[in-house]
């Protein structure tokens, strides 16, 4: 089971349907289908509360655009952005699955619930931190 938060599932919709018109694999479009079929209903409820919330709570900006002000109606947001979901999918999609399928850096970022993590080495420093974590020429 995947773990993900409505909040990541809500803001990789876009990054989620650029990944699923690629051309890819049967097994890799299969998983991804899954994904989208198991995130469909949440995310439908996610929104229909979330824009509820927002036009009861919220000031009209314009163009039928709200923005909440009230500190208890963004709190609630939040909270509904946090809720954890369990997918029914075994294990997130491995990076080399996705050879020849083209996605922006900032896709990727958005997806990082579906795709696996690259292996990364910790690089040795020769040089000293300060208290806030950059280096110095000590």
């Amino acid at each position: 089971m995947l773990k993900v938060t409505l909040g990541e599932l809500f803001e990789s919709q876009a990054a989620l349907r650029q990944l699923a018109e690629q051309s890819m694999d049967f097994e890799v479009s299969e998983r991804i289908a899954q994904a989208i079929d198991a995130i469909a209903k949440p995310l439908e409820r996610y929104a229909i509360a979330r824009t509820r919330l927002i036009q009861e709570k919220g000031r009209n900006a314009g163009n039928d655009m709200f923005v909440l002000t009230d500190p208890e109606a963004i709190e609630k947001v939040n909270r509904m952005s946090s809720f954890i979901i369990y997918l029914p999918l075994e294990e997130k999609l491995k990076r080399e699955t996705l050879t020849g399928v083209k996605l922006s850096a900032v896709n990727m970022r958005s997806l990082s619930w579906l795709i696996e993590e690259p292996e990364t080495k910790p690089v040795e420093q020769d040089q000293s931190q300060d208290e806030f974590g950059f280096l110095t020429d000590e």
